[in-house]
């Protein structure tokens, strides 16, 4: 009886950090695919970097809106590329778990028409 007062919340805590290290991956994929979505969209031909990152603000928003803090996104252009970047900080499960910080970019390579010549 005294082996389970010891070990049950051992084992609580273990599962608990278990489900934040689950939750935080999955954060941070959902990051990632989301900012190469983005990306993609605002180096289209008819597009702009601006309608890519709220393409990724949206996804980030309707998939994982509960599950970080602080969530925001920047764009960057070169004279090739796009890229997305977005930050955020997984939501606690028990409160004395450390912060876990994310973060993820995608890019993706602008779109030109350059016709062809004869």
């Amino acid at each position: 009886m005294i082996e389970a007062i010891v070990v049950l919340p051992v084992l609580l805590v273990a599962v608990l950090l278990v489900v934040q290290a689950g939750l935080a991956l999955h954060a941070r994929q959902v990051l990632s695919a989301s900012a190469q979505d983005g990306a993609q969209i605002g180096a289209a031909l008819d597009s702009s970097p601006g309608a890519g990152q709220a393409v990724t603000d949206s996804l980030v928003n309707s998939t994982i809106g509960g599950l970080v803090d602080g969530y925001f996104s920047s764009v960057a252009v070169s004279a090739n590329e796009v890229t997305i970047t977005t930050r955020a900080t997984a939501t606690k499960v028990f409160p004395l778990f450390p912060t876990i910080s994310l973060s993820a970019a995608g890019s993706a390579t602008l779109e030109r028409f350059e016709p062809q010549r004869p």
